[in-house]
């Protein structure tokens, strides 16, 4: 990791299990009392999806399997503290060996301010996708998900797409492994899990290309002045909004956010239990470092575990 930044993110040296059960959402009332759902739609119009996306023969996100072995993601999303961390990460995007995965409207955020993302992560099912990302030329790599919409596919069929299907398991089985598996077995297909929103499911996508390391920049998951986003872009009406209380090692924040985030911020527990599993019978293989930008509910969260970019923030919300 960049000398900066040195004894600050390393996965491997993740702290035990137990911080986990010190974060509490009790207080997020109605925003946190529905079952998790990955997807937004069902299975049979995961299934519809599916085939529709197969029978586009693109190219599968399996070719780029380990290009960027090695490298470091400077993954984006798009909370408000994003626009605070411009010059960091105009730094580290100018460093050889560091390339911008981004997700939705960042993408062209980051492109109208000169950056030009190695790729853009599309995973949200809803039709409005397709007017997202503008700015595609034949040269964006757009890592596009089985199950997103077919005007979003047609919007972006002059870029330089590939195809990976986002595993969801929320009715008992985990889709679309079981389809791919019995009507395309003689096809190049790749399924990746993760969290519930493009940001959390991108650190997942770029482990399977072959990066190592990862900054994570405009993951707040909760809002600033009342907007979720460092760009204009609506509220999903399919999650209520309110507030949630962290609280954790002993120090407290409450933050409003709305249910996708905060279930974000539980996926994101979630991965790092996960690794810290995997790396207590030495079978971790993915990111060998993970260090968290800004402020908002998940960089406070991500504190706690010593995976802030901030000493002080580490220092504040570190275990006592």
């Amino acid at each position: 990791m960049e000398q900066e930044f040195k004894g600050i993110g390393t996965i491997k040296g993740l702290p035990g299990l137990e911080l986990l059960e010190g974060i509490d959402f009790s207080d997020a009332g109605d925003i946190y009392n529905r079952p998790q759902q990955l997807t937004r739609i069902g299975t049979e119009e995961i299934k519809k999806r599916t085939r529709a996306a197969m029978a586009r023969n693109m190219k599968s996100i399996m070719t780029l399997r380990n290009v960027c072995e090695g490298e470091t993601a400077i993954i984006c999303g798009g909370g408000p503290s994003l626009a605070d961390n411009l010059g960091l990460l105009r730094r580290l995007y100018n460093r050889r060996g560091h390339k911008i995965i981004c997700t939705n409207k960042t993408h062209d955020w980051l492109v109208k301010r000169n950056f030009k993302p190695w790729a853009v992560v599309l995973l949200d099912p809803m039709p409005h996708v397709a007017d997202y990302v503008k700015l595609a030329t034949k040269d964006t790599r757009v890592l596009i998900a089985g199950q997103c919409h077919e005007d979003t596919f047609r919007a972006l069929a002059h870029a330089d797409c590939y195809l990976w299907h986002a595993g969801d398991n929320s009715d008992g089985e985990m889709m679309p492994v079981s389809l791919l598996q019995t009507e395309y077995k003689d096809r190049n297909w790749k399924v990746i899990g993760g969290g519930n929103t493009g940001g959390l499911r991108s650190v997942y996508v770029s482990q399977s290309v072959g990066f190592r390391r990862a900054h994570l920049f405009g993951f707040d998951s909760s809002m600033r002045n009342g907007k979720l986003y460092a760009y204009d872009k609506l509220h999903p009406n399919d999650a209520a909004e309110g507030p949630a209380t962290v609280k954790m090692n002993g120090h407290e924040q409450t933050f409003y956010t709305n249910e996708h985030m905060a279930r974000q911020v539980e996926n994101f527990q979630d991965m790092l239990k996960q690794i810290m599993l995997w790396n207590k019978y030495g079978a971790w293989e993915g990111f060998d470092d993970i260090i968290v930008h800004g402020d908002g509910m998940l960089p406070c969260v991500a504190a706690g575990y010593g995976l802030h970019a901030d000493p002080a923030m580490n220092a504040k919300w570190a275990k006592k």
